[in-house]
């Protein structure tokens, strides 16, 4: 009788042992930090409308995104060195990058004359990097070119931003 009384209490200390440890408070958590190099951008060429003139009715100047110019209405293209933009991002392999430029932007002679034009990028919005972590982005416009435009240079800049998604 009183082993089976020492049997009965061992089991029952062996069944709290297992209780015990099923109501446990304590697990393992682990901590991540996914570490991206820089986002580079080079520069390699701007866009440039190169040299025009204009007639009594205006018309506008295009870049495409290979460097080829065209025009429309009353203006005259002179020989020159007209360029598409060209910029090359280099960021983390297979990484996703969000791509944003302005639709539009002013160009200026420095005083009061401006200029209207519009962009055409090769690219924009969310992109994957690929296995290269290169993106090559050509970037060509329009820009409108109203009658009795005074001669001048007319220039302006904008922000190409690229950020990881």
């Amino acid at each position: 009788m009183l082993r089976k009384a020492l049997l009965t209490v061992a089991v029952l200390l062996l069944l709290c042992g297992f209780d015990l440890r099923a109501q446990s408070n304590q697990t393992d958590l682990y901590a991540f930090a996914n570490v991206y190099k820089a986002i580079a951008l080079n520069r390699i060429s701007n866009l440039n409308f190169g040299s025009v003139t204009v007639g009594t009715n205006g018309g506008t100047v295009i870049i495409a995104q290979d460097g080829t110019r065209s025009k429309t209405g009353d203006v005259g293209l002179v020989q020159s060195n007209p360029t598409a933009a060209n910029v090359t991002i280099t960021a983390q392999d297979w990484a996703w990058v969000m791509i944003s430029l302005p639709g539009s932007t002013t160009l200026s002679d420095g005083g009061s004359n401006t200029l209207s034009m519009t962009f055409d990028p090769s690219i924009s919005g969310e992109q994957p990097m690929g296995g290269s972590g290169t993106l090559t982005m050509q970037i060509g416009g329009t820009v409108q070119i109203p009658q009795s435009t005074p001669a001048g240079i007319y220039s302006g800049s904008v922000e190409l931003t690229v950020v990881y998604n």
